[in-house]
């Protein structure tokens, strides 16, 4: 699509202002949509062509606005998918149907815009960004203006951009998250403003804590299994350096949810829970989150130092597994399975680094078999009971269940297999007084994975089994049986 002057109407139909009716101007990142439309199209390019994402970014030494342009250019919107806030639509809408002009305005690329116009079906004139010039600040409210002349315009924004624009404007509205502060600075100098939607109420440290998924720390309680199981709990050394390898696979661990996050943003919207994350949500826009990234990354590796270069190696692979799998592995069946079982055996092998213990083959053996099964356990439930469903952003389909299920089944009672096998080996009979008591064990963990399975072809699975397994009570009845027994056993 051709991109028109900044001047001239959005349509081919000759537009005349109506004298008795000020224009009503929206801007469109923040405002129409909650989210970015540059900081998006980037990600998605940077998701699906990276090293063409990086060439990109030389069109910054030409300006901003032909950085907008190349993407737009190379990355095409869905305004169907786009996060509509609808408080400013349906405004904007009811508007037009009293006979209002309503016009975009906005630093986002011309392409972009006169798509969005087009979807919308109500927008009778645009102005944005072309190749040469950054429709924004200043420059935005001269364009409206050259066109308003003396009848002027009303204004919605969300942003300090607009502050020019939200000043000259007969009448002005705010949205977004940043609504309150643009009311208390601008009301201070005499400028009246009101209020579309309700801003969320939490606090942007709630936003980011609840971005973090602190829950999720409960998975890097494995890199105690070491300790646990080499009878080194005693050890202030051991503790010390198993309590620092926690603290740093959990901040790592936080930033690569941060990371999956954004790369994931398109198909989080879609996803009838993970709608509800932090950023998938538009609670909390992508430069906070990238940002919070940053700062947990540089916190993990300064404790995984505090360790030794081991525990950094450690740190760093995990992390990097976790962004191959982001990137690629994710969308490889069977193959991103396995890096999730993968990926929770690194936080034992770091457990044991991090103790000074050598690490069990057994425990390896059973962690691996026991952690797939849950991994293909989480690919079960998402394909759901429906049938023709493929998991977006996945490789799975809903045949693939008749494969996925006695799969994870059998890697379930392997676990078990190989735990009844450690049991028989002569190393128990070092370690414990009356190793008889743990064969007892055997049972209660093969009914505990065999439940959840159940949970799981019933459909009252979470999407992650461990975040169930953690509000399971049966979880807590083998979990007690097996403590006691350990304890019978030393």
């Amino acid at each position: 699509m051709q991109g028109h002057p900044a001047n001239t109407s959005y349509t081919d139909q000759n537009f005349q202002t109506d004298q008795r009716l000020r224009p009503l101007v929206s801007d469109i990142d923040g405002t129409l949509i909650t989210t970015d439309l540059l900081q998006e199209a980037f990600l998605q390019e940077l998701r699906s062509r990276p090293f063409t994402a990086l060439r990109v970014l030389t069109s910054l030494f030409k300006g901003r606005a032909a950085l907008k342009t190349r993407l737009a250019q190379n990355v095409g919107i869905d305004p169907s998918e786009l996060p509509w806030n609808s408080s400013v639509v349906d405004f904007l809408r009811k508007e037009h149907q009293n006979g209002r002009p309503v016009w975009l305005a906005s630093a986002a690329s011309r392409i972009y815009a006169e798509k969005i116009a087009e979807y919308l079906g109500f927008i009778d004139r645009i102005f944005a960004s072309s190749a040469t010039e950054n429709c924004k600040g200043e420059r935005k409210k001269e364009l409206i203006e050259s066109v308003a002349g003396n009848e002027g315009y009303d204004y919605i924004g969300d942003s300090e951009a607009d502050k020019p624009l939200l000043k000259a404007a007969h009448q002005a509205w705010v949205t977004g998250p940043k609504a309150n502060k643009l009311m208390a600075d601008l009301t201070s100098n005499g400028i009246y403003l009101e209020q579309i939607g309700r801003s969320k109420n939490r606090s942007l440290c709630g936003r980011i804590f609840h971005l973090l998924r602190p829950h999720h720390w409960l998975k890097n309680l494995l890199v105690f299994l070491p300790l646990i199981a080499g009878h080194a709990w005693f050890n202030p050394t051991a503790l010390t350096g198993v309590v620092f390898a926690f603290f740093a696979f959990s901040l790592i661990a936080s930033a690569g949810y941060i990371l999956n996050d954004i790369l994931d943003l398109p198909f989080d919207r879609r996803h009838p829970r993970k709608c509800r994350r932090p950023i998938a949500s538009r609670e909390l826009g992508i430069p906070h989150a990238l940002i919070s990234f940053a700062g947990l990354m540089a916190l993990s590796l300064m404790l995984s130092l505090s360790v030794g270069w081991g525990l950094v190696g450690f740190v760093s692979g995990y992390f990097v597994l976790t962004l191959t799998y982001s990137f690629v592995l994710k969308r490889k069946p069977l193959i991103d399975v396995l890096t999730l079982a993968l990926l929770f055996n690194v936080r034992i092998f770091a457990g044991a680094f991090s103790a000074e213990l050598t690490l069990s083959y057994w425990l390896i053996a059973f962690t691996l078999f026991l952690f797939f099964g849950l991994a293909v356990m989480k690919r079960t439930n998402e394909l759901g009971d429906e049938e023709d469903v493929e998991i977006s952003g996945r490789g799975y389909q809903s045949p693939d269940k008749q494969v996925l299920i006695p799969l994870g089944v059998a890697s379930s009672v392997a676990s078990a297999v190989v735990l009844s096998l450690y049991m028989n080996s002569p190393v128990v009979d070092q370690l414990y007084s009356h190793p008889e008591w743990l064969w007892l064990a055997i049972p209660i963990i093969l009914i505990w994975q065999c439940g959840l399975w159940i949970s799981t072809v019933r459909g009252s699975m979470h999407d992650d089994p461990l975040v169930y397994a953690v509000r399971y009570p049966g979880s807590y009845w083998a979990g007690g049986a097996i403590l006691f027994l350990f304890i019978l056993s030393l």
